[in-house]
């Protein structure tokens, strides 16, 4: 006789692409009881519920007070996160949200308070953290085969041209490619390698045909990084450059490694390639095991290093410094953060 599965009552906030392949993710789980969604688009989100059955809220704390979920998956943009989470972890709900953990390093603290002392727990979602070459960077890193690190380099390309909504107010957004896409991969290098400990920063709004572009964050930045031990980085983002890419190098006194969309190499220093593997980084598959993982915390009760939310606040450290550079024209050291 099988085991029955018991199953965990969820609440989904927010309905835009991000929400809609985290919904659809979680419809297969048979670890889930979906039970409602909310969003404010209340065409939408009547259409949507009722092709799926589920109940449908317009008002985000009205689903968290009335369904009482035991897991609410905080899909809305960050500038409305912090009052659905504190609402969610007084009611007991544990919390699972996308990237980023908050804005700024102020609103990254302020929701890790929201949930501290209660009986719920946060995770934050980091699917490339799951990625096989990814993960096989990070083994590399920590035997050192490389030897000792003097060079990192980044770069992610791709192409998004609306729509903009609340993507287009710094002020909602926080910034652009940055703290958007940008921001998973930069939290791929903290995993695998750690955080630079200054950082210089220029940045764009330029890659627009529009004369007047319809967004007022950045669209390009270039980052100049200083690491603890010697290192130095260069990060390069654009995101309405294609063909999407991803693409990371570990420069090493004995070896280099490369991880872009398709491949991982391993390079001697004269250039000569010593491994090649294949891969495909398929984000579905990796989302669905990012979730997983979250439910395998929850049964075992045991925290997950992939989805601790703390790890995340020396990589909004960062991108807060990042953003200072840009203004200030200087290179900036990363502040120093606590709880």
């Amino acid at each position: 006789m099988e085991e029955s599965v018991q199953k965990l009552k969820v609440g989904l906030l927010g309905l835009e692409p991000a929400g809609r392949q985290v919904l659809q993710a979680l419809r297969q789980m048979n670890r889930v009881d979906l039970c409602a969604v909310a969003d404010e688009d209340r065409e939408a989100g009547q259409t949507l519920s009722q092709d799926l059955h589920l109940n449908y809220y317009d008002d985000l704390r009205q689903m968290i007070v009335q369904e009482t979920p035991h897991i609410v998956f905080v899909c809305i943009p960050t500038y409305q996160a912090l009052d659905q989470i504190t609402v969610a972890a007084r009611q007991g709900a544990h919390i699972v949200k996308l990237p980023p953990l908050g804005r700024t390093v102020p609103e990254a603290q302020q929701i890790l308070r929201a949930v501290e002392g209660q009986a719920g727990r946060l995770f934050i979602l980091s699917p490339l953290r799951q990625a096989v070459p990814f993960i096989a960077a990070r083994q590399f890193l920590q035997k050192t085969r490389l030897g000792r690190v003097y060079l990192v380099q980044l770069q992610l390309t791709y192409n998004y041209d609306g729509p903009w909504g609340w993507r287009a107010d710094p002020g909602l957004a926080g910034g652009g490619v940055l703290l958007e896409r940008g921001y998973e991969i930069l939290d791929v290098l903290n995993y695998c390698y750690g955080i630079p400990e200054r950082v210089y920063t220029l940045k764009a709004t330029a890659a627009s045909r529009r004369v007047v572009p319809p967004y007022r964050t950045e669209d390009t930045a270039v980052l100049t990084l200083s690491f603890a031990d010697g290192a130095i980085g260069q990060v390069l983002m654009a995101k309405m450059a294609g063909p999407q890419r991803q693409l990371l190098r570990f420069y090493g006194t004995e070896a280099s490694l490369e991880i872009d969309n398709l491949h991982s190499r391993v390079y001697d220093p004269a250039g000569e390639v010593l491994e090649e593997s294949e891969h495909q980084i398929n984000q579905a598959d990796l989302l669905n095991q990012n979730l997983e993982t979250v439910f395998d915390a929850l049964a075992e009760g045991a925290d997950s290093p992939l989805l601790a939310p703390s790890d995340h606040l020396p990589l909004i450290s960062l991108i807060e410094a990042a953003y200072l550079s840009s203004r200030t024209g200087m290179p900036e050291p990363l502040k120093e953060y606590r709880l």
